[in-house]
């Protein structure tokens, strides 16, 4: 029978979507709005959620044991006879929207099934072979996967991924501002989102721009981050970053931003009231923003039809 590792919380990635697969920066925040536990079908009452799970989690099961880097990790003989007796996960993260739940499957079959089981806080001189390890397990979700997400998930901390390295964060002190997730009302496809990316950068004139101004920016706003000389002039200039970043995601995103929401996008950045990003692979789901008028944001966003949720970051 499974063991009981607790909750496994779903995770932000802030900064960092799609330039980390061409060695940009990245950070993530756990958000612990939603979270996954394992369960099994006979402790609750039959769901269509639960034996959707269940099946996804056998078709995963099956992914898994093909490797034997993963197999040599994970415990898929003890997975398959928990899956067989009715195992689900019992999650709450919306699919398809940008807050790890496939990060959070990966996780939890590590946390649960790891052959090596490392308690979180011992990971940090295993952070990059977790990495490695759930990027070949992510593939399932989405056929191409930096591997960043379940890791995220796993940790439960910040991470800053930076010049190949990653470093677990205790807490990230200048992200001060009104950060706000806006519903598009639609999942999306990450791995086709990724996969339209990745052929965009065949082109050297597109990739070389992207890296040399997009990832520039990133880089450098982590950096401001992560500086802890700087004290809040790092958050100062947080809101002359989003806009920055807004605006060459339209530029360079403007296939993962949908039509019905590029208004309101467009909107923020001509009145300065509020800034919006992606949030993971875009597409759909969740978008990201920074307000600079709370009251203000608040009204446009319900003018479009758009549910606005507040975090605390």
């Amino acid at each position: 029978m499974v063991q009981d590792y607790g909750i496994t919380y779903a995770k932000l990635m802030l900064f960092g979507e799609y330039g980390i697969l061409l060695g940009g920066a990245a950070l993530t925040i756990p958000l612990t709005r939603f979270s996954a536990k394992f369960d099994f079908i006979g402790n609750a009452s039959v769901t269509e959620i639960s034996r959707k799970s269940n099946k996804v989690l056998h078709g995963f099961a099956e992914f898994l044991e093909k490797s034997e880097s993963i197999t040599s990790e994970i415990d898929i003989i003890g997975f398959k006879l928990d899956i067989k007796d009715g195992l689900y996960l019992l999650s709450d993260i919306p699919i398809g929207y940008g807050v790890g739940s496939s990060g959070v499957v990966c996780a939890a079959v590590c946390k649960v099934y790891g052959k090596n089981h490392h308690p979180i806080y011992d990971l940090t001189d295993n952070l990059l072979f977790h990495k490695s390890l759930f990027s070949s397990m992510e593939a399932f979700f989405h056929g191409k996967s930096s591997g960043l997400d379940p890791l995220a998930c796993l940790v439960g901390k910040p991470l800053l991924i930076r010049q190949k390295k990653i470093s677990i964060l205790h807490s990230v002190h200048l992200l001060k501002g009104n950060w706000f997730l806006v519903d598009s009302g639609s999942s999306r496809n990450t791995g086709l989102l990724v996969e339209k990316f990745l052929t965009k950068c065949y082109k050297s004139e597109f990739k070389n721009d992207f890296q040399s101004n997009y990832i520039s920016v990133v880089n450098s706003l982590i950096d401001e981050i992560n500086d802890e000389k700087l004290g809040n002039e790092a958050s100062d200039n947080m809101e002359q970053y989003m806009e920055a970043i807004s605006v060459m995601q339209l530029k360079y995103f403007n296939e993962m931003i949908p039509a019905f929401l590029a208004p309101l996008w467009q909107q923020g950045l001509d009145t300065s009231y509020f800034y919006l990003k992606l949030l993971g692979a875009g597409g759909g789901g969740y978008y990201l923003g920074l307000s600079l008028q709370k009251t203000a944001t608040e009204e446009m966003v319900a003018a479009y039809g758009f549910k606005l949720t507040w975090l605390d970051i």
